[in-house]
């Protein structure tokens, strides 16, 4: 007899099914197909939100007529005489001396794969950011 994880039929490998399990939202019993809804929903929202707004450090999302996905690493830099909303590296290489960091606004983004951490102090950050129009710096 073979003590191999991996012999056997697939669901002999599993302890339960997703109909095994009973989930609570907001004290409503639920399944996993109302869990799966509401965590897309969220996901929608979030990307809404963050296209609406400034999207956090950490963002992997790609540019219109773009195939590379980037990384959002910092906000309004000036380069050439002109302020960009975003500038990114290459993901998932980073920076390096094979890529080089790119240059964007909001107006860019076309797809998000990945929203970033989102804390009180980034949130505050970017309020910041926003409200500071003259494109200098600021701290928070």
């Amino acid at each position: 007899m073979s003590n191999n994880f991996n012999d056997g039929q697939e669901s002999d490998r599993f302890i339960g099914n997703t109909s095994d399990y009973s989930y609570k939202i907001n004290d409503n019993n639920a399944n996993f197909n109302d869990l799966n809804s509401i965590l897309e929903n969220r996901a929608s929202k979030d990307v809404n939100d963050a296209l609406n707004n400034y999207v956090p450090i950490g963002t992997v999302l790609s540019l219109k007529n773009k195939d590379d996905k980037l990384m959002v690493i910092g906000y309004k830099l000036q380069k050439e005489s002109i302020i960009f909303d975003y500038f990114a590296c290459n993901y998932p290489y980073g920076i390096d001396s094979n890529h080089t960091q790119q240059y964007f606004n909001k107006e860019d983004i076309e797809k998000i794969y990945h929203i970033g951490y989102i804390d009180e102090q980034e949130k505050k950050y970017v309020n910041g950011i926003e409200e500071n129009t003259d494109g200098k710096s600021f701290s928070i």
